[in-house]
């Protein structure tokens, strides 16, 4: 199965997907349009590759995610790091004094470039090794009772 995002809508070459009112199905056999991201299910990093390679390795970056067998890949330049870059440019905030929470691959990058690198409790442990602190789960509200905390001190 393949997914495309972009500013037009959100694209799958699977019926599966159409349970889902935001998708429209396409089998992208003839796709043209611009995108923000192709998300592929796979196990098979190869396959992911060669998908890369018809787009152009140096144009984008392969992102494994940890809890389902699916690949992302997106633009170089379309990152978390670089988006809090340019708000915190715009905003005339130093990254130093910026927390970033995170629990997977995609994270790792945000954690160690903000001031505070912050994991969830279900994040996997390659993000939970970069982070300066964790806090409690997505499930259980962690980025809130993170805040709440600072909020008593």
């Amino acid at each position: 199965m393949i997914s495309v995002d972009n500013e037009s809508g959100l694209y799958s070459n699977s019926r599966e997907e159409l349970g889902d009112k935001f998708w429209t199905f396409n089998d992208l056999s003839d796709f043209k349009e611009s995108a923000m991201k192709m998300c592929i299910q796979t196990l098979d990093r190869d396959k992911v590759e060669k998908v890369a390679a018809s787009i152009g390795t140096e144009k984008v970056d392969i992102l494994p995610f940890s809890d389902i067998p699916w690949y992302k890949l997106s633009k170089k330049d379309a990152t978390k790091e670089r988006a809090i870059q340019s708000l915190c440019a715009y905003l005339g905030i130093p990254l130093e004094k910026v927390a970033a929470f995170g629990d997977d691959f995609s994270d790792i990058g945000m954690l160690k470039l903000c001031g505070r690198g912050v994991a969830m409790q279900n994040a996997i442990a390659e993000v939970k090794a970069i982070a300066d602190e964790i806090c409690d789960s997505n499930q259980n509200d962690g980025v809130a009772k993170w805040m709440e905390s600072l909020l008593a001190v």
